[in-house]
């Protein structure tokens, strides 16, 4: 899908091409297009300051059963708007440019949205706003009655598809999925049937279990591919009595819960921007930049968990930039509580590729990401890379394969998941919510995958 026509063209030319060729859906223009949003939405926004962001306002047109079926209009956008129906009988659309340089947050894209929807009376609203190189798609829920004593509908939460590149070749997969979903299809012949379509593609809750029902899966095939270490296990009360093999279960268990908690908080923190950079750099979940600098030694085929990730997790996560910690493990006995780095031999390059992936990347501070090893015999999640010619010393026999995170053909990898889905780190509120996967995600799926494992709880 390719949208930097946006880029090339107006507003009014690029949203009335997006609807018609991107979606496939039939406008009928506005004949007056123009509009002076001051005083379009004087009633509705006092905040002179966000209104002087915009520097083009159109109204675009509308859509209802007859441009869906490709008929003839009996009144214009214009005569309609002016005259409220007593149901949804069409969409209204709207298109924003804001000035060269300014962007539009989702404060600010909610209530032109808002406002937009109040204008209209019992006209659903749909805004696009284009800043930068983004585009967002914005939509309100409906209420089902009219408000007493007052002008219009009660306006409800809106749902917004946020900072969708433009740049040829940019589109993220995520929002490339949602828009492919808004498309007319052959079995959508009438405005009521697009209008719930679209409802429930902007549905949070259809969004999340999708989701969800993907990790779930992956959670389920990676139980039968990984081996944690056990040993720990066995002198917990609620394990007395328990087979080993049941042990080990629990073990591998706990030990990928906790991992998945981990990778989509590493996701999150991709997502974050720390000036024109993300915190977590793209290489380190790139396959074919991963296999120009590993030689995947692991003699269990679990190379890139052990080299990649908790090098990440145990070692950067737990030292400051300028820590001398930020080097390679001297192999000591007691280097297990010293959070360095392990596996230099699985890297082509160790000292460069070290750089690379992990020198920028910022300390953090919490308990997620601690080693949770408790000495070099007792281990849990096996952060070792122990010099076997040291008596005492013992292999690291942790099974994490690299398949589970990039793919076989058994199973999708988890980072092909995690791309088909676009992460925000803005948490919604009940005025508003962006369409995507927020924060408050990574509790729930932690809530459910340990319910699964305790039933009980």
């Amino acid at each position: 899908m390719d949208l930097s026509y946006f880029l090339k063209h107006s507003i009014l030319e690029s949203a009335s091409l997006f609807f018609t060729g991107t979606l496939g859906i039939e406008i009928a223009p506005a004949s007056e297009t123009k509009i002076n949003l001051q005083e379009f939405l004087k009633e509705y926004v006092s905040d002179n300051k966000l209104l002087g962001k915009i520097a083009d306002a159109r109204f675009v047109g509308m859509v209802n059963d007859i441009s869906i079926k490709r008929g003839n209009q009996k009144h214009t956008p214009e005569e309609l708007m002016q005259n409220p129906g007593k149901n949804y009988d069409m969409i209204l659309i709207f298109a924003l440019e804001a000035n060269d340089g300014v962007t539009l947050n989702k404060s600010e894209l909610s209530r032109l949205t808002r406002a937009l929807n109040r204008r209209s009376a019992r006209r659903p609203v749909v805004l696009l706003a284009k800043y930068l190189t983004f585009l967002s798609f914005s939509a309100a829920e409906r209420g089902h009655y009219l408000r007493k004593n007052q002008k219009g509908e009660k306006v409800g939460r809106i749902s917004i598809l946020k900072d969708i590149n433009l740049k040829e070749g940019k589109l993220h997969a995520g929002h490339e999925r949602i828009l492919g979903q808004l498309k007319l299809t052959g079995i959508i012949r009438s405005f009521d049937s697009l209008y719930f379509k679209w409802s429930k593609v902007f549905d949070l809750k259809i969004l999340n279990k999708e989701f969800y029902s993907k990790i779930a899966d992956w959670y389920s095939y990676a139980l039968t591919k990984v081996k944690f270490p056990s040993e720990y296990y066995f002198s917990l009360p609620e394990y007395k009595g328990k087979k080993p093999e049941e042990i080990q279960e629990g073990a591998n268990q706990i030990a990928c819960i906790r991992l998945l908690t981990r990778l989509i908080f590493v996701w999150f923190l991709k997502h974050k921007h720390r000036g024109a950079d993300t915190l977590i750099p793209e290489p380190i979940f790139d396959k074919i930049y991963l296999d120009s600098i590993l030689n995947y030694k692991d003699k269990y085929k679990s190379t890139y968990y052990k080299a990649i990730l908790q090098n990440l997790f145990f070692a950067t996560f737990n030292t400051a930039i300028d820590s001398d910690l930020r080097s390679w493990s001297k192999k000591d006995y007691d280097d297990h509580i010293m959070p360095r780095f392990r596996y230099r031999n699985y890297f082509i390059k160790p000292e460069q590729d070290l750089k690379v992936l992990f020198a920028d990347i910022p300390f953090l501070n919490g308990g997620l990401f601690e080693n949770l090893d408790i000495d070099h015999k007792t281990r849990i999640d096996w952060f070792s890379d122990p010099d076997l010619s040291k008596p005492g010393t013992s292999e690291n026999k942790l099974v994490v394969p690299d398949c589970l995170f990039f793919g076989d053909e058994e199973q999708e990898g988890l980072f092909k998941i995690f791309s088909q889905y676009y992460f925000t780190i803005e948490e919604n509120t009940p005025l508003d919510q962006e369409i995507a996967l927020d924060p408050e995600l990574l509790g729930k799926i932690f809530e459910n995958l340990l319910a699964a494992y305790l039933p009980e709880s």
